[in-house]
């Protein structure tokens, strides 16, 4: 399996880009995500 990063480390990546990056953050319900 692969990992997944952290919200965090996102952010980071992000921020250290030579452009600007926009994040667009989306929550997920857990219970649906673990059934699919």
């Amino acid at each position: 399996k692969f990992p997944i990063i952290t919200f965090e480390e996102y952010i980071a990546i992000a921020l250290d880009a030579p452009r600007i990056v926009g994040i667009y953050p989306e929550i997920k319900n857990p219970v649906f995500i673990n059934e699919h």
